[in-house]
């Protein structure tokens, strides 16, 4: 009898025991899940396959922090990267020096080029046509120096091509300069050199304004540089030169006064103002060198005034 009662006793202790530990596993196509239901079917986890970390992810519905064992912590041990600091170092400096080397090849090739025009025994046409291929290169360098990645295969090539071209350009055009100077109704019928020069002055200043009609700024600096090199009292020359060096003031002193009011970037403003002082530099030599020939030029010496004053800002 007690058997029997002791029988009823564990068998009914069992029964209640696996009732309340007993769930029902089901898979969410739409959630791609398995989820977990008790007896009373209310759902009480979740588990959910991690792609990115290769786990299974089981979120338990029935404690307080819904989110408790949701995350599984792995210990991945201590992060560690093949990045090579000395090989990276020696990569760049590799890069600097052909960049310094490239750079020098340029310079160098440029400067044979010129020398090639030596072979014109006009002593006249030879110094004009070094002059003027000299600030084309110069103003080429100036502009490219500041994004062209020298140390490239491929720029270089470029850069080279360039230098061929407007080789050719400076032939082709002191090729037929005489001739054309000669001929044209500006031209005096005096052989004397300063008339020759004054003349050929005038025919690079229109080849100047030509330049600039087409927004070739570049190329008009270059001719207006010329005119005066032959011509250093051509005041026309003068003007327009200046004009096209002051010609992006007014932005860099609108972007320097934003920086200076905002406190940002303070590398960008180092640039803007070595910039500045350098345009205006330039224009103020020009300006300075036209009052020599022009010295009661008001205007010439308005504008030496106010760069000098804004040099000192």
């Amino acid at each position: 009898m007690k058997n029997s009662l002791l029988f009823c006793f564990l068998f009914l202790f069992a029964t209640l025991v696996y009732s309340q530990t007993t769930y029902t596993k089901k898979y969410n196509n739409l959630l791609e899940r398995y989820e977990y239901f008790d007896n009373s079917n209310n759902l009480i986890g979740y588990q959910k396959y991690n792609t990115t970390m290769g786990v299974w992810e089981y979120t338990d519905l029935t404690t307080a922090n819904n989110n408790a064992g949701r995350y599984i912590i792995h210990d991945y041990g201590t992060p560690t990267s093949n990045f090579n600091y000395t090989l990276a170092a020696q990569a760049l400096a590799g890069k600097q020096a052909r960049y310094q080397s490239n750079f020098k090849n340029a310079v160098a090739q440029a400067q044979a080029l010129m020398d090639k025009l030596d072979a014109y025994s006009d002593l006249e046409k030879r110094e004009n046509a070094k002059s003027f291929l000299y600030y084309r290169y110069k103003d080429y360098f100036d502009r490219i120096s500041k994004y062209a990645d020298f140390s490239s295969n491929y720029v270089m090539n470029q850069v080279y091509e360039q230098l061929s071209t407007m080789y050719n350009e400076t032939v082709n055009k002191f090729n037929n300069q005489i001739s054309k100077s000669i001929s044209s109704t500006t031209v005096s019928k005096s052989n004397d050199e300063s008339d020759f020069n004054s003349s050929l002055a005038h025919s690079y200043f229109n080849d100047g304004l030509n330049a600039e009609k087409t927004e070739n700024f570049n190329l008009a600096r270059t001719y207006y540089r010329i005119a005066l090199d032959l011509d250093p009292s051509y005041t026309k020359a003068t003007d327009n030169l200046c004009h096209i060096i002051l010609k992006d003031e007014y932005e860099i002193l609108q972007e320097i006064k934003s920086l200076k009011s905002s406190g940002e970037n303070q590398q960008r403003l180092k640039e803007l103002l070595a910039e500045k002082e350098k345009i205006y530099r330039d224009a103020l030599l020009y300006f300075e060198k036209a009052l020599i020939y022009s010295p009661n030029n008001e205007d010439f010496q308005s504008m030496a005034t106010l760069i000098k004053k804004r040099l000192n800002e």
